[in-house]
């Protein structure tokens, strides 16, 4: 009967207008349970607050200038999504698949980052508070320039990881090796 009703509001949406936008999709989403796949969505200069996108593909997402607070993102595909000048806060990238995509000058507060693939990403001149990347996988990921703050890295893959400028402000998670070899290329422990 849900996915009936969410039929019936996807039908209804569509045959109402031309283009169905993404918090509308993210919306319907969320109340039928369907996935969805939006590509090159423009989220910028938005805001979206205790939603759910679990499991959604989103290739090219402009989330520029984006407000984020309490998503739940476990399993989304984010390919290529851009989220700069983007404050998060509470968000939920469990398991996420966010391979090259750009956290330029965001402010991340607050979101877990467990299990999640990030390989090729860039976080740069960003800040990072009390943000969990426990077993994630940021080989070949760009930090440069970032602060992280009490966030834990426990189990993280940080291979290659590119760390010139980059402050690790009272992070926990780092093997010794880990925290030589990131000494090496650029980074600070404080």
């Amino acid at each position: 009967m849900k996915k009936i009703m969410g039929l019936l509001l996807i039908t209804l949406l569509i045959s109402t207008s031309t283009q169905v936008s993404a918090a509308n999709k993210a919306e319907l989403a969320r109340l039928t349970g369907l996935k969805w796949r939006f590509i090159k969505p423009d989220f910028s200069n938005t805001s979206l607050s205790h939603k759910k996108l679990v499991g959604c593909y989103i290739d090219d997402g402009n989330f520029s200038n984006f407000r984020g607070t309490t998503l739940n993102l476990w399993r989304a595909f984010l390919q290529d999504a851009k989220f700069k000048d983007a404050t998060l806060e509470d968000c939920k990238f469990r398991n996420a698949y966010l391979y090259n995509a750009e956290f330029d000058s965001a402010t991340v507060n607050d979101c877990s980052f467990e299990s999640a693939h990030l390989y090729q990403a860039e976080l740069i001149n960003s800040t990072f508070d009390n943000c969990v990347f426990w077993k994630a996988y940021l080989e070949w990921a760009d930090l440069s320039n970032s602060t992280f703050e009490k966030c834990d890295f426990g189990g993280a893959n940080l291979k290659k990881v590119k760390v010139k400028g980059t402050t690790f402000r009272k992070c926990d998670g780092f093997s010794e090796q880990q925290k030589q070899d990131l000494l090496k290329r650029g980074a600070r422990f404080e």
